[in-house]
């Protein structure tokens, strides 16, 4: 494909019609049936990895936060290996320590996942851990297919070109991002966006006609970046078969990436890429920086969204994908905070077109917080599940634009992961926004071929230029990372937060489509805020007079509640500014409202400011967000607003043991409930099952009003009926809704003491003999009497001693009775 030397013949080339976005769009076709589109079964590759943290609690006071993570980086003793590996229950070699202080150690022997939970438990429950967990292995997020990686025409058949970067239009059917518009004012001149995947390759339109991985003036290369990737035989450069003891390698400076080939024998060879996919190189990094920033109007090849940038390359992906550990580190040095490694090009923007399943990693959020802090914008990959992105990390990470992908059409691909629905309480995450990833599996390839972006030749190695078609998340992400390189061109005050905010505040609304479809976005809004529209973005990037207070959050509140916040507005420049009318816009407009407003229609004098007061309340569990937008003559100002709901109470344990007790026996434990909410609120009853074993002994917390922040505490008596282990809960519900915090209760009881065993007695007189069997702990009567119980069988020698004694007693009568004559 030849790429034309002008903006404006782009233009004319592409023969589209521009439509804007006051005007509305439609799709060319209706959208094929995607719903049973099922993710390939590719299981999560098994780390054989743990990166474990060690509390700073007996280091010396007042040190620095770089002294604090130099002490806790040195070489682990023999005698803390020891005892890391006899909790694990596994062998254990220490590979390296990160500049952040933790440490990477490899399971030897190979792991398997229930090797890895089993040495996570041990090691957590050790008192001087701060954490501890798997070195997860990440991969690309790209759905490549190799019969369709090829030029814009072949064999006589047009494919789509870059579509993705014109407008939307119902002439040609594409819903691309509009960058073509946006390169008329901006292109991304002076903005460094760091690309933190597999490399980069000599490709032509990157590295410019020296044709070798080098910065210059002709190369859009800030650097030639950094090799992070840790262990050789993901790097490439030593056998599969080397042990995972032997195969640390240091990073190095040179991000030329060395393929990311699977061959058959490598599997044999690592038994932890059994399940890996026998492919070739897929030169990822490249096809992802080509989208970003390939040259522009150099009358080669293909045009990045934002062509002017330099692409800083951060490997950190090689053969069957790369450790959290090497990531967080690439994340770290990209955004120029690597404690002991120096980037002297940071970038402004961090691509992260890579992910995995789980939870958001500790090691991997700590580093994504530090790129934050320190200016750079982080956006990721939604994923290519067709799931609920809160299962998909670094996209559930806090702090991140997480992008969705979408078909030429305005349908969401067909692999690409979505915003939580409802039904998700637990952890309910949103994509920030949806972008072209393209769906080559899908539609027809004279249609929908994917995203067409930089390649390599070679099949293992590379070998030189060329162009293909990827579809994806890693191709969507890319393109947001190019709005937000043109925005900071535009404008470099501009904060992640804000560069945030406004590539949400002003996407494109996403087509709608006749009939029911999982994909339509616009139907099931879960694709973000809308379509990317890089123009749009960049209008409303420039600086103007009209500033606002930064984003509000509102915090946890309690279903049925609400709470307020007052934004002001502040006129910092020194003539008047006239308002137009403030709306809350985005995804949940429903859940936001202004009570009072002192800005629209209104004049603000210079220096002068206004407010506004907005409301936030659900009755709906979840998280929710909206934009406030205030015009000011073409111009407007963002505002972000942020609120949760759901089980508003939180619990001091989410667990709690109690002691040992025996059966039949009572034992107490405390529960303690808090209201972390900006506002109080009613509590509703305290239950606790199985009520036949636990009850509340003392309640302060049913039926009463806990102010923001308070707690209240429960005492529940327990008391166990059986021997051995035994479980509970105890749970909070606040009035008026079904939403309960759960307590976990556990203990162990043992058995009650068994009766003792019955006991005989002898009771010996001077004048008669008797035996009698009487209860434990009974006795006989006194002056040699015995008394015999009701309903017993007298035998013979009482008969004889009851007779003797009758007689001795008539007798003494008889004697008696003489004297008394």
């Amino acid at each position: 494909m030849m790429k034309n030397s002008t903006r404006r013949s782009i233009a004319i080339a592409l023969s589209i019609s521009l439509v804007f976005n006051s005007v509305p769009v439609w799709a060319s076709a209706p959208i094929k049936d995607k719903a049973s589109y099922v993710a390939p079964a590719n299981p999560a590759p098994v780390s054989d990895r743990l990166i474990i943290k060690y509390k700073a609690n007996n280091l010396a006071k007042g040190l620095s936060v770089a002294q604090i993570h130099s002490q806790l980086s040195e070489p682990l003793a023999a005698e803390t290996i020891n005892e890391l590996k006899k909790a694990a229950g596994t062998g254990l070699t220490e590979l390296h320590a990160m500049s952040t202080g933790e440490h990477v150690l490899a399971i030897t022997g190979g792991a398997n996942r229930q090797t890895i939970d089993k040495a996570i438990a041990g090691i957590r429950s050790l008192p001087n851990v701060e954490y501890v967990e798997e070195d997860k292995i990440l991969t690309a997020q790209m759905t490549p297919n190799d019969a369709n990686y090829t030029s814009a025409v072949s064999g006589g058949t047009t494919y789509p070109g870059l579509w993705d970067m014109w407008p939307a239009s119902s002439v040609s059917g594409s819903y691309g991002a509009d960058f073509q518009t946006a390169w008329d004012t901006v292109a991304g001149s002076g903005v460094v966006v760091a690309v933190v995947d597999s490399g980069i390759t000599p490709n032509l339109d990157i590295v410019g006609a020296s044709g070798v991985v080098a910065a210059g003036a002709a190369s859009n290369l800030a650097s030639t970046g950094y090799d992070f990737i840790t262990d050789c035989r993901t790097r490439a450069s030593c056998a599969a078969s080397t042990a995972a003891g032997s195969a640390y390698v240091a990073p190095s400076a040179n991000a030329t990436d060395l393929g990311d080939f699977i061959t058959a024998q490598d599997r044999i060879d690592n038994p932890n890429w059994s399940t890996a996919t026998v492919a070739n190189s897929s030169w990822h990094g490249t096809h992802v920086a080509g989208t970003i920033a390939a040259l522009g109007n150099n009358s080669i090849g293909v045009i990045g969204g934002a062509y002017n940038a330099k692409i800083l390359p951060v490997r950190v992906l090689g053969k069957n994908g790369g450790f959290t550990s090497d990531i967080a580190n690439g994340i770290l040095w990209a955004a120029g905070v690597h404690s002991t490694i120096t980037n002297p090009n940071p970038a402004k923007v961090i691509n992260l077109s890579l992910g995995g399943t789980g939870t958001c990693s500790t090691t991997l959020q700590n580093a994504i917080n530090s790129a934050v802090t320190a200016g750079a914008v982080v956006v990721v990959a939604a994923g290519n599940d067709n799931l609920d992105v809160a299962n998909t990390t670094p996209a559930n990470c806090a702090n991140v634009i997480s992008v969705a992908a979408l078909a030429r059409d305005g349908s969401r691909a067909s692999y690409s992961n979505y915003s939580s629905p409802s039904t998700n309480l637990t952890n309910p995450m949103q994509v920030s926004l949806a972008a072209p990833g393209g769906d080559k599996g899908y539609y027809a390839a004279t249609f929908d071929n994917g995203i067409l972006s930089t390649l390599d030749t070679g099949t293992q190695t590379s070998a030189g230029t060329t162009y293909g078609w990827y579809s994806g998340t890693s191709m969507a992400t890319p393109h947001v990372s190019a709005a937000a390189a043109l925005m900071l061109s535009l404008n470099s005050a501009l904060t992640p937060a804000q560069i945030k905010t406004i590539l949400m505040a002003t996407t494109a609304s996403f087509p709608s489509f006749s009939g029911s479809s999982s994909f339509d976005c616009s139907l099931k809004s879960n694709c973000g805020a809308g379509r990317l529209n890089a123009n749009s973005a960049v209008a409303d990037s420039v600086a103007h007079p009209l500033t606002a207070t930064a984003a509000t959050d509102f915090g946890v509140v309690a279903p049925g509640a609400s709470v307020s916040r007052t934004i002001t507005f502040t006129n910092s420049s020194g003539s008047p500014v006239t308002v137009g009318t403030a709306s809350i816009i985005g995804l949940n407009t429903g859940y936001f409202s202004k009570s009072t407003d002192t800005c629209s229609s209104q004049i603000i004098a210079a220096a002068g400011t206004c407010q506004i007061t907005v409301v936030y309340g659900t009755t709906q569990a979840g998280a929710y967000s909206a934009i406030l937008k205030t015009p000011h003559g073409t111009k407007n100002t963002y505002v972000a607003l942020t609120g949760s709901s759901g089980s508003a109470l939180t619990a001091l344990s989410s667990a709690v043991t109690a002691a040992t007790v025996q059966v039949g026996s009572s034992t107490t434990v405390n529960v303690t409930f808090t209201n972390p909410n900006r506002t109080a609120f009613s509590v509703g009853a305290f239950a606790v099952s199985p009520s036949t074993t636990m009850a509340a002994a003392s309640d302060a917390c049913s039926n009463s009003t806990l102010a923001a922040g308070a707690s209240c505490t429960v005492t529940v008596t327990i008391t166990p009926n059986l021997a051995g282990n035994y479980t509970g809960t105890a749970s909070l519900r606040f009035a008026g809704s079904s939403y309960s915090t759960l307590v976990g209760i556990s203990g162990y009881a043992t058995p009650a003491p068994a009766p003792a065993p019955a006991t005989t007695t002898t009771t010996t007189t001077t004048t008669t003999t008797t035996t009698t069997t009487t209860a434990s702990g009974g006795g006989g009567g006194g002056g040699g009497c015995a008394i015999m119980p009701l309903g017993a069988t007298p035998d013979a020698s009482l008969l004889l001693a009851m007779l003797a004694v009758a007689v001795y007693w008539l007798r003494r009568r008889v004697v008696n009775t003489r004297r008394a004559d």
